[in-house]
């Protein structure tokens, strides 16, 4: 092989060694990004608060505040989930009519129990008529799109009586149960390859208001045992930074204000945890070193940093060598089963048999739930030879 043959094969090999640390640079980057603009639809097993509507009537929010105080449950849940938060709801909305005099009924929806709507400190709400269940909350918030309301959500309703230009506040009162659950139309990675074992991610989404309200202020308070926090998926941005201070021992409070807030603004609240534990893996596939040969694997994998960070350690052999691969990787959102979670890794090969041996592996993924397609290429370096290279494909199940 001539010089500059040899110049060629060293800057195709560094450049080589060099694409891991960029496309994990890459795909850290776009995983933060998914991660703060996930697609969040309404979710139908979430905890709703919808309202006060009015049918016909030409309202505006002039305010809004929302506060929770929650408590982990006492009877215990099965498999590695947390207990459910039992919490106490406060909604309360401040409306104008800009419109002609109303005289009517209006309408809220909670998913919770002993639902109250209060006007001045006084109870005014009554349960809403079959008539009223089936058709004001369709043809007010949804129109045809939603089977609503649900079994397990109450419907009140209300006396409306408001002058052209008159104000009025109402707040509504409930006692809800959190439990746990993913919501939006994705699922981080960790979750769907081991979806039996996961420590729940969101426990709860909070619709505020289907009323427009453009320049509506939104206080939203939270007093939460100190293990949970909160996250805002709002579909405007935060006026003020959040403000999050404990609130004696064991609890940790967090308020945020904003405006020009809209029909989804709702809040996840989740379990703070440092490691999601995963579970086990097992692949097998083709090596594609000297000659093609079976190439198994077996091991475990959890993850840190939100959930799309995974860390793997996993034995590997081909019938003839044994290697023990840590890898770390970090991968997309699951979005619906035919759109693949992308994966970008790097690892450690360390060949135990038939010699010792270290090297450094680039590892790409493809996975749909619990079915992974990984691609691996592991570089041996050798000192005064060719670096050896191993490839293999292997299709991967999160058990």
């Amino acid at each position: 092989m001539t010089r500059s043959a040899r110049t060629r094969t060293r800057r195709a090999r560094a450049r080589a060694r060099a694409l891991p640390a960029a496309l994990a640079g890459l795909l850290i980057a776009l995983g933060a990004a998914g991660e703060a603009r996930a697609c969040k639809p309404w979710s139908p097993d979430s905890t709703n608060v919808v309202g006060p509507i009015v049918p016909g009537a030409e309202l505006a929010i002039i305010g809004r505040y929302l506060a929770l105080r929650c408590d982990e449950g006492d009877a215990p849940h099965p498999g590695w989930r947390p207990p459910p938060l039992r919490c106490a709801l406060e909604a309360r909305f401040e409306v104008r009519n800009e419109g002609p005099p109303i005289a009517g009924r209006g309408l809220v929806v909670v998913s919770g129990d002993d639902v109250e709507v209060r006007e001045g400190g006084a109870r005014i709400d009554a349960p809403a008529s079959a008539e009223e269940r089936e058709g004001w909350v369709t043809d007010a918030v949804l129109g045809a799109g939603r089977a609503y309301p649900r079994a397990d959500e109450s419907v009140r309703t209300f006396p409306v009586t408001l002058a052209p230009g008159a104000s009025a506040v109402w707040t509504i009162h409930a006692e809800v149960v959190l439990e746990q659950g993913v919501n939006g139309c994705a699922e981080p990675p960790i979750f769907a390859r081991h979806p039996e074992r996961f420590v729940g991610d969101s426990f709860t989404r909070l619709i505020i208001s289907p009323l427009a309200n453009d320049d509506a202020l939104l206080e939203v308070e939270l007093d939460l045992p100190r293990a949970y926090g909160a996250d805002p998926e709002w579909s405007s941005s935060v006026e003020r930074p959040v403000r999050r201070t404990r609130a004696g021992r064991g609890r940790r409070r967090q308020r945020y204000r904003l405006r020009e807030s809209g029909i989804h603004d709702v809040v996840s609240i989740s379990r703070d945890v440092t490691f999601v534990r995963g579970g086990p893996i097992v692949a097998a596939g083709v090596d594609l070193g000297a000659g093609p040969r079976p190439r198994l694997r077996a091991g475990w994998e959890l993850a840190t940093l939100r959930r799309w960070w995974i860390q793997s350690l996993a034995v590997e052999s081909d019938l003839k060598a044994l290697t023990l691969v840590p890898t770390s990787e970090v991968a997309t959102r699951v979005h619906m089963a035919l759109l693949p979670s992308l994966g970008v890794g790097l690892g450690l090969p360390i060949r135990v048999y038939p010699e010792a041996r270290a090297g450094v592996r680039t590892q790409l993924s493809l996975g749909w739930r619990w079915v992974s397609v990984i691609g691996a290429l592991d570089v041996y370096p050798l000192r005064g030879r060719e670096d050896e290279l191993r490839g293999a494909i292997m299709v991967q199940v999160g058990l």
